[in-house]
């Protein structure tokens, strides 16, 4: 058992993560139900005498994964462009960060300070085609 779990372990561990990230789109974590999934780890690891270390660090990386996704999504709940989902209208940005540029994009960080009439101070992240670059001024 210990040769499979060595040979797989990299694949386990961000298997874990990535079901702890799509757990937050079934249940966002409270902090109630991070402490009961942690005591259930930790009896699983209890269980589990030969892989106690690799069952607590998928355990680990499933929690964080939903909490940090659970974080991630009540932010976007909370933003006051949500309302504006599929509106289309002109805004003011300002940059925030360097740009980075891939093969099929240009991505910047900015801040939104204006949709339509409407003022705001909303972090936006800038994707553009990677031919353009940001408009001046």
């Amino acid at each position: 058992m210990s040769g499979l779990l060595a040979r797989w372990s990299p694949h386990a561990l961000l298997g874990a993560l990535c079901a702890g990230l799509a757990t937050a789109n079934v249940a966002r974590a409270t902090l109630f139900a991070l402490l009961l999934a942690g005591l259930v780890v930790t009896a699983a690891a209890a269980l589990a005498r030969a892989a106690t270390l690799h069952v607590l660090m998928c355990g680990a990386l499933l929690l964080t994964g939903w909490w940090w996704a659970s974080a991630r999504l009540d932010a976007i709940d909370r933003s006051v462009l949500a309302p504006e989902i599929g509106q289309a209208g002109r805004f003011v940005l300002a940059i925030t960060g360097p740009g980075r540029r891939s093969q099929f994009s240009l991505l910047i960080p900015a801040e939104a300070r204006r949709f339509g009439k409407r003022e705001l101070r909303e972090p936006v992240l800038l994707r553009l085609p990677p031919a353009r670059s940001p408009p001046q001024g």
